[in-house]
């Protein structure tokens, strides 16, 4: 699947999804906050990103959108890059 131009449709993820996401997940990174990057046993990466502040710019314009329109940018410069599959809010 092709990033598109704009970020994928996202859609809600309950902690027990992602648990079951997670679980036989091999864990590739991770900070003092907690999991950043997992590759899932079919071989898709998910990446975790947190809001460490209360008050942020993170609030306004995710870290995660950011990521999916970044990716959405190298696709169309011919720069090869990762393709995100699907967004997810917690």
């Amino acid at each position: 699947m092709t990033v598109s131009a704009v970020v994928p449709q996202s859609g809600a993820l309950s902690a027990a999804e992602l648990e079951r996401m997670c679980t036989d997940a091999e864990v590739l990174e991770q900070d003092a906050h907690g999991l950043k990057v997992l590759r899932l046993p079919d071989g898709d990466m998910l990446k975790l990103f947190r809001v460490k502040r209360r008050w942020s710019s993170a609030r306004l314009w995710p870290y995660s959108k950011r990521f999916c329109r970044n990716a959405a940018r190298l696709t169309r410069l011919g720069i090869p890059t990762v393709s995100v599959l699907a967004w997810y809010q917690l």
